[in-house]
């Protein structure tokens, strides 16, 4: 069964191609979806894919807005010591994890596909604000504050077309002892993508 999620995002200065994902122009969800990966309390393990309906535009030009399927699967995760040394290979700058907190690596599938026309809009997986367009949330529903550093190659960053995919790595910084923490893609929204990061 298709799973899918609507989510509205704002594009502004197209010409300046600065895509900004999360913003306060940002509009909520228009049909939030039920089921396995679309809550909170029901999120999908490791393997597991869903769909969100991304819809953007330009703000100024007041335009008409494309819309387009992004396919999320979440294909494996690694935390502990092995992600450490992951990370440390990936660059030595990159510092180790703080006190009572551990890394968890995520690998992750991104597909984007235009659903409407004209569909040249571009959607950005990473940026040097916020970081990856993934957010970890704690077991009590708490958002972890993003990890500015250096993954593993592949990672998922980069700034994705109609018919392009990307796959690669992120990095979240979480609780040694939260034994539920998740990912979510949406997570300014009513619903979200949402996946199991143990």
């Amino acid at each position: 069964m298709r799973r899918s999620l609507i989510i509205s995002y704002v594009v502004i200065c197209s010409d300046l191609n600065l895509f900004l994902h999360g913003t306060a122009y940002a509009f909520a969800n228009e049909d939030p979806r039920q089921g396995p990966g679309y809550s909170f309390k029901d999120p999908l393990p490791a393997g597991g894919s869903a769909v969100a309906v991304i819809k953007t535009g330009d703000w100024y030009a007041n335009l008409s807005w494309d819309t387009y399927d992004a396919k999320i699967t979440l294909l494996e995760t690694i935390s502990g010591n092995k992600a450490w040394e992951l990370i440390r290979s990936a660059d030595n700058s990159n510092p180790s994890p703080d006190d009572g907190f551990e890394y968890i690596l995520a690998r992750v599938k991104f597909e984007y596909q235009s659903t409407s026309q004209p569909g040249d809009k571009g959607f950005a997986l990473w940026n040097k604000q916020s970081g990856s367009c993934m957010t970890a949330v704690s077991s009590t529903g708490k958002d972890y504050k993003s990890v500015l550093i250096s993954p593993p190659e592949p990672a998922l960053k980069g700034r994705l077309y109609s018919g392009k995919s990307s796959e690669g790595w992120v990095v979240f910084s979480v609780a040694r002892d939260d034994v539920a923490p998740l990912m979510v893609f949406g997570r300014e929204y009513k619903s979200g993508v949402w996946f199991r990061l143990r």
